[in-house]
């Protein structure tokens, strides 16, 4: 376990994890009111069991698309830094020493406007499975993306993304290979997270927590090691069982009274 610990400690694990806090940080503020609340998810009002058109009517009246740009980067900068955090390490090892902020910049350039544009199907996804489900549309995301997680399908694209092609090392065909490099993975973290991103969107009072618990989850599939496609327990269920295997014990024998 303290080895475990000790990999996080290490660059570029350090800066990405704070980033990740300092997301999490601007999100909390916002909902305690600190910030504005179109920081916050109370800013984006998902109607329960409305048709789509008048759901994308209400959230278009009671929020500017600049505050929904907002919430939706500021819920990205907290879930997403330490996903790609291998990639990264690749482009730093990858490029000259004077190129690497270049590199990394080019790199999470790529992979910011795939994430920023998945906004939009993701948030009008969420708004359909309400309008279609309502109160039963949250249980059912959590349900769909545990499938998901679940499928051959699922893990054939998460291995994809264990692998990362090599980059050039010179000029504007370094740059490229980074961009491309940050499209093509912002592309496969959009294919492998789809389902877990719609279960915060659709947590109503509880997003706060749910995207605590999707960003973890997302990290432990990112973790894991590449495996046969084939159906198996989903990462989410298979790390709850193995926690508990482990806390089990230590909870059973602390004393009562």
């Amino acid at each position: 376990m303290t080895g475990f610990i000790e990999h996080f400690r290490r660059p570029p694990w350090r800066a990405l994890l704070s980033i990740s806090a300092a997301g999490y940080a601007i999100w909390l503020l916002g909902l305690i009111g600190v910030l504005p609340a179109t920081l916050c998810a109370g800013g984006v009002d998902w109607p329960d069991g409305a048709d789509i058109w008048a759901g994308i009517e209400a959230t278009l009246t009671l929020n500017s698309p600049s505050s929904l740009l907002t919430a939706w980067s500021v819920m990205l900068v907290a879930m997403m830094p330490p996903l790609v955090a291998a990639p990264i390490m690749h482009v730093q090892q990858s490029s000259l020493v004077r190129r690497r902020a270049r590199a990394v910049t080019g790199f999470v350039a790529g992979y910011s406007i795939v994430w920023l544009a998945m906004g939009v199907p993701l948030g009008l996804a969420a708004l359909q499975t309400q309008a279609a489900f309502g109160r039963l549309a949250f249980p059912l995301a959590v349900a769909m993306a545990l499938l998901w997680s679940a499928s051959p399908a699922h893990r054939r694209l998460l291995n994809r993304a264990h692998r990362i092609p090599p980059i050039s090392l010179f000029g504007m065909r370094a740059d490229g290979d980074c961009l491309a490099l940050g499209l093509d993975h912002g592309l496969l973290c959009a294919a492998t997270c789809w389902a877990w991103m719609l279960v915060p969107l659709l947590a109503g009072d509880w997003h706060f927590g749910a995207m605590l618990a999707t960003g973890m989850v997302l990290l432990a599939e990112r973790l894991s090691l590449p495996r046969a496609a084939r159906w198996r327990m989903p990462v989410a269920m298979a790390f709850a069982v193995h926690l508990r295997e482990h806390l089990g014990p230590l909870v059973s024998n602390r004393p009562h009274g």
